[in-house]
């Protein structure tokens, strides 16, 4: 997402129309009348990150609302740093609380941000979804200040151009039971992968604590049979998650 609060090179957002640097003023008048380029001397253009020797530009509006659809591939890795950096300071804390719980726990949280964010800009969502969100919200869970910190960052914004930037869930195609656990994303395919990548699947998380449960050594799990993903000739192919 872009920040309001952050001064970024114009040439990044493609709003700037670059030419060689000027030779003359008439020169230079000639080049504004043709590109409609406003050389003229800005707030942007004192800007310590502004390219001397560029002309400067003047955003034209730009009105309207443009989605993002961001992911949270890096949330089992900020998950794995925060639970670390718990069992450090904390004696016993491994003990108290299982790193799957842990992990269940700041899914659910993360899951709720990002369908509360999509609600709240009057998208639509299941029946489910909604009570979901709704359960979640009267519990009012705390989470880790880094794992705050990283939910922090889905949300809306408007860009210099006055361009509205919304946040948006893609639409799940369908949450499913399998291994007597409910919430998967379907059958594990290339239409869910990137669901399955982006999203937390929480029927991930409850069936790891289902593993972790066991008692075992070996913490390595498949995916239920009836959605492990099926390769040509009708195979099953079976990964270890």
């Amino acid at each position: 997402m872009f920040s309001p609060l952050l001064k970024i090179p114009l040439t990044l957002l493609g709003f700037l129309i670059s030419s060689p640097p000027p030779t003359t003023m008439h020169s230079r008048r000639r080049r504004n009348q043709r590109t409609g380029v406003n050389i003229s001397c800005s707030a942007e253009s004192k800007d310590p990150l502004f390219i001397p020797g560029m002309a400067d530009t003047t955003l034209q509006p730009n009105l309207g609302v443009h989605y993002l659809h961001p992911g949270c591939e890096a949330l089992t890795d900020i998950i794995f740093v925060c639970y670390s950096t718990l069992r450090s300071n904390c004696a016993g804390y491994s003990m108290r609380i299982p790193q799957c719980a842990f992990g269940y726990y700041c899914a659910v949280a993360c899951y709720w941000r990002l369908l509360y964010l999509h609600i709240n800009n009057g998208l639509m969502v299941t029946d489910s979804e909604l009570s979901f969100t709704h359960q979640v919200k009267s519990l009012q869970l705390e989470v880790p200040p880094l794992i705050a910190h990283f939910l922090t960052g889905f949300g809306n914004t408007t860009i210099p151009s006055g361009r509205d930037i919304k946040f948006r869930m893609w639409k799940v195609p369908s949450y499913c039971n399998a291994g007597n656990t409910t919430g998967w994303f379907g059958r594990v395919s290339a239409d869910t992968q990137p669901f399955y990548q982006n999203y937390p699947c929480l029927a991930v998380y409850v069936a790891r604590m289902f593993a972790s449960l066991e008692g075992g050594k070996d913490i390595w799990w498949n995916f239920p049979t009836e959605i492990q993903p099926v390769i040509a000739g009708g195979y099953v192919l079976r990964l270890h998650v």
